[in-house]
């Protein structure tokens, strides 16, 4: 089941990881190149779209509810028997896709041709290995040479080398989120000695500030901490649901909230607005002050919330919902604008796009933003277990359990 093996993936620091880097790879020659719409050319380059992890592109202009049902698979690549793809991002014509035996690969985004691989030993497809990629590097999370330990790697985007690595003080498995890159620096929690959220230079992978997190608590399983409007916005794991803030440039303290109960699974903001996806409640609290706007509780959340067109679409389990973003209703839980089979979404001129719940279930597909009708499901694509995308008129993203697909526009 797709849930559980989220789930999997959002382990704690106390649970040991997956590390075995794939044997081989095979490609399946695709059936036609993608040609992309190359008017106002977008990336996506981490998840979630940005470092907010909003999940809405708002420069495409192509795909839209109109002719989303058109999509045909472009190509589709294998990352190898027994394995399962994850999540991808995409920048500069390169989609750099997770997978969960715990390989990185680089996969050239028009005719999903291999660039090159990389064992990255995390073994968790939709959360550590999860890249991110900014000023011809990328960053993921991966098994450090000749130690054996995780921590987190810059590689050389053209070859997939090693440029520099960082180890958490007392780290003898993983660091446990996956990294956002925002303003020159790489954003990531990580436990060791104690567990803290930690920002390094890009560049050189000098640490430029490390706020441990006190009392002994883990961070939010595998979610990347969210940058926005100059805050450092995350999940810390004491069984109480807390959400801290933090100065992005320096690590101080703003503020912090506990929503009292489970886990926090992922946080995500945009227009001063912070969505909370936990393990029994999701809601939405203020940027600034942290104040709860409105939360529910009884639903298990896994994944990122994301924003658009001011509304919050909100993973549920098995269901996508649609709330508006800042209305708040009786008793403070938020207004509900519609409900879909689903679960994380990415978004992108008036089309939601997830893995939807339709027998058999687990198919990227597309959704109306304004309602949740059903628009497109990957025609031939059984379950899969990573978001799709979508960048310059394409949708990417795993597709029958071990591949990753492209899907566009008949030429």
């Amino acid at each position: 089941m797709f849930v559980a093996l989220l789930l999997a993936s959002f382990t704690s620091a106390a649970q040991s990881p997956r590390v075995q880097a794939g044997s081989g790879t095979s490609v399946q020659r695709p059936h036609r190149s993608v040609r992309p719409n190359t008017f106002r050319q977008a990336n996506w380059p981490q998840l979630g779209y940005d470092a907010a992890h909003d999940g809405f592109n708002p420069l495409e202009t192509t795909l839209n509810p109109s002719n989303v049902a058109q999509l045909q698979q472009a190509w589709s690549f294998s990352t190898g028997s027994g394995n399962n793809a994850g999540n991808v991002v995409y920048d500069n014509g390169v989609l750099y896709a997770a997978s969960a035996n715990g390989t990185l690969f680089a996969i050239d985004a028009s005719t999903g041709t291999r660039l090159w691989r990389r064992p990255t030993g995390s073994g968790y497809s939709t959360s550590g290995s999860v890249a991110a990629v900014d000023s011809g590097m990328v960053f993921t999370v991966c098994t450090l040479p000749n130690s054996g330990y995780q921590g987190m790697c810059a590689l050389n985007a053209s070859t997939g080398a090693l440029v520099w690595s960082y180890t958490a003080p007392g780290a003898t498995s993983y660091a446990e989120t996956a990294p956002a890159v925002a303003g020159g620096n790489v954003y990531f929690g990580a436990c060791g000695t104690s567990c803290a959220y930690i920002a390094l230079n890009e560049t050189d992978g000098s640490v430029v500030w490390s706020k441990a997190e006190s009392g002994g608590c883990s961070l939010n399983g595998g979610s990347p901490p969210a940058i926005h409007n100059g805050e450092l916005l995350a999940g810390v794991d004491c069984n109480k649901g807390s959400v801290i803030a933090l100065n992005a440039q320096d690590g101080r303290g703003i503020w912090s909230r506990s929503l009292n109960g489970g886990s926090v699974e992922g946080v995500s903001a945009a227009n001063g607005l912070v969505g909370v996806a936990g393990s029994s409640f999701f809601g939405v609290l203020s940027a600034q002050t942290g104040d709860v706007l409105w939360s529910n509780s009884g639903c298990g959340s896994y994944g990122l919330p994301a924003f658009a067109y001011h509304d919050v679409f909100m993973p549920c389990s098995f269901e996508l919902y649609a709330y508006k973003a800042r209305a708040r209703g009786r008793h403070g839980s938020g207004v509900r604008v519609w409900t879909a089979g689903g679960n994380q979404a990415a978004i992108g001129n008036g089309v939601v796009y997830s893995l939807l719940e339709p027998s058999p279930g687990n198919i990227p597909g597309a959704l109306a933003a304004t309602n949740g009708a059903y628009l497109w499901l990957a025609s031939g694509s059984s379950a899969a277990y990573g978001v799709p995308i979508v960048v310059n008129g394409v949708v990417y993203g795993a597709c029958s359990g071990t591949n990753v697909c492209a899907w566009s526009l008949p030429s």
